[in-house]
């Protein structure tokens, strides 16, 4: 499990949006961010000829 902090989750979503995430947008954004991460790295795998 990969973990951040909230300043630098914060500091990812606020370059994104343009201001700061806090409290349940940020953990969302968090969750989200995760799982885009995650979702990146599997299809990265996936498409990794061996």
């Amino acid at each position: 499990m990969i973990e951040g902090t909230n300043g630098w989750m914060s500091k990812i979503g606020e370059s994104m949006f343009g201001m700061p995430l806090e409290g349940e947008k940020l953990e969302s954004f968090a969750a989200v961010f995760g799982s885009m991460l995650a979702g990146n790295i599997a299809t990265s795998l996936a498409e990794t000829k061996h």
